[in-house]
């Protein structure tokens, strides 16, 4: 499942038994995601930041939480969606959440934050330097904690990529405005890694990666809080 945080796609397909297959996405102008170019591992390019400072493009955010780290089974979980198969761009598969970039967008980091709140409908990057007025006054209402982390870890032509780490299981409005460009994720559940569980927010799971990876972010690259 690794791959697929990276790659920000798995298509999920049909005849029975379903299966997931990671898939390579085609350029980020037609609203979707782009491999990350890092040189390093992409456990590494979480943790280390490579990507440079925001760029004026689109943005995909893998989102990952560390709340079942140290117990049975336990380990960092990311957040992936289950795009619906009527949305005329990636339908049908299992993604990083993201998009395009806005005119209003100064950069990809505001894009990233404007993105991640519509289409999960997490409030606790609102607690964030530079986030939105309205994304930060439902943070603070909803009483969610500051993510630990915001940082770029890798550039497609057309995208950046970011990495949130979150601070606990994350606080959701109960229904982000964006959920109808998902499909519920319950069915595909058992084909997800063991550990695997149903978030929040409609279309969405958290996914435990069998890999295991070092979340500590001891690195002189810049950090975005």
């Amino acid at each position: 499942m690794l791959i697929i945080a990276s790659r920000g796609l798995c298509q999920l397909r049909r005849p029975a038994p379903w299966r997931y297959r990671a898939v390579t996405a085609p350029a980020a102008e037609a609203g979707r995601a782009e491999p990350p170019r890092a040189a390093r591992p992409v456990g590494a390019a979480l943790c280390q930041g490579v990507g440079g400072e925001p760029r004026q493009k689109n943005a995909q955010v893998v989102i990952l939480t560390r709340v079942e780290e140290g117990r049975p089974g336990g380990g960092p979980r990311v957040l992936l969606q289950l795009r619906s198969r009527e949305m005329p761009v990636m339908p049908g598969h299992l993604a990083t959440v993201g998009g395009m970039r806005d005119r209003s967008d100064r950069d990809s980091r505001d894009t990233a934050l404007r993105e991640v709140w519509e289409e999960t409908g997490l409030v606790d990057p609102g607690r964030l330097a530079g986030a939105a007025g309205p994304a930060r006054r439902r943070a603070l209402e909803l009483g969610a904690p500051p993510p630990l982390e915001l940082r770029k870890f890798g550039e497609g032509a057309h995208v950046d990529w970011w990495v949130l780490l979150l601070e606990g299981a994350g606080t959701f409005e109960p229904r982000a405005r964006d959920a109808h460009e998902c499909q519920d994720a319950a069915p595909v559940l058992p084909l997800l890694p063991e550990g695997s569980s149903l978030a929040p927010c409609f279309g969405h799971a958290w996914v435990r990666s069998p890999t295991r990876l070092s979340l500590d972010s001891a690195t002189s690259a810049p950090a975005y809080r």
